[in-house]
């Protein structure tokens, strides 16, 4: 099995080396990798490079009559002008390839988690297709060779999206350095021609990344709603649920409970899913910790202080002995 890896390396090293870069090739391994016969049309991948890059604009393949289109630009290929079996071939590789631009490139159709590696690569090579003005006119080929490299060396190494979220999720920054790095010293390539890749694998990175975080935060539990205050008029600290906040000015730790004006505007902004609420006349401002989805809390500021201390803010309910967390609750505003 090593033999045989080796051997795939060093083919893909000498075969980058020799070949013009193509889109069109990395788009036809990608879709015809079990098939028995692959598609072979003589001089396609020989077409100059801006060219290729143009017509395989993924949202320009959606439909038969731009797929139709596609084909006519491609005329000086006689092969797709006269063999009916590889046109009709060629147009269903390019709707297949719309397709999965589609399901990858839509928010909420297929999460980055569960992306495979094909599912990766489509979308970096989607980016740079879609990004070719940022690319200097004498570093295009050198940013195809590298992608013929990432392709194989994802498809090796089994790169799929639950890899690249463990590995750079929290450390977006490194992930262009590291996988020029990754890629070159596995093919035993030189790095340095491919250095400005690097900064458009992290643009592709940060909006992957920028996707996946709002997905997450749009599948996550909802805070709970709180119901509205009502007026407590028998005094008794544990009667109902209140927001509190923590005092400790003597020394002596305890929870004091909002005024009953003041519950129902921290309950309402709560409910609101707002981020911040205001409350005595401006004086404080309780900044919601929504990240704890079990407990309301927050934060409590003076707003009158250039550099005030925080105060905890909770909601809850004493319980039989008037302690809310392991603190005292008193039973009167102050």
């Amino acid at each position: 099995l090593d033999h045989k890896i080796l051997i795939s390396t060093v083919s893909v090293k000498m075969a980058a080396q020799t070949s013009t870069p193509s889109p069109f090739k990395i788009l036809l391994e990608l879709y015809q990798q079990d098939h028995a016969k692959p598609l072979r049309v003589e001089g396609l991948f020989e077409i100059e490079l801006k060219l290729q890059i143009a017509v395989l604009d993924p949202q320009q393949c959606g439909t038969k009559q731009r797929r139709s289109d596609i084909v006519r630009r491609l005329n000086c290929i006689k092969e797709l002008d006269e063999n009916v079996a590889k046109r009709i071939r060629f147009k269903c590789i390019l709707a297949e390839y719309h397709t999965h631009f589609s399901l990858v490139n839509t928010a909420n159709s297929k999460q980055i988690a569960l992306w495979n590696t094909e599912d990766c690569i489509l979308s970096i090579v989607c980016f740079c297709i879609q990004n070719e003005s940022v690319f200097a006119d004498k570093k295009l080929r050198a940013t195809w060779d590298f992608l013929q490299y990432l392709k194989e060396y994802f498809f090796e190494c089994n790169i799929d999206g639950s890899t690249l979220i463990a590995r750079y999720l929290d450390e977006q920054t490194s992930l262009g350095l590291s996988v020029v790095k990754a890629v070159c010293k596995h093919f035993g390539v030189m790095s340095g021609k491919y250095a400005h890749v690097k900064k458009h694998l992290l643009e592709w990175w940060k909006t992957i990344r920028v996707r996946y975080t709002q997905l997450q935060k749009e599948n996550a539990p909802s805070p709970p709603t709180i119901a509205p205050a009502h007026d407590d008029t028998d005094g008794v600290h544990n009667s109902s649920h209140r927001w509190y906040w923590l005092c400790d000015d003597d020394g002596n730790i305890r929870w004091i409970p909002y005024q009953q004006e003041d519950q129902r505007v921290i309950i309402q902004a709560w409910n609101e899913r707002t981020e911040t609420c205001v409350i005595v006349m401006n004086k404080y401002r309780i900044d919601f910790s929504r990240e704890c989805t079990e407990i309301p809390c927050g934060q409590q500021y003076n707003c009158q202080l250039t550099c005030p201390s925080q105060r905890e803010v909770v909601f809850g309910q004493p319980d039989s002995k008037g302690w809310l967390n392991g603190i005292f609750c008193e039973s009167m505003s102050k």
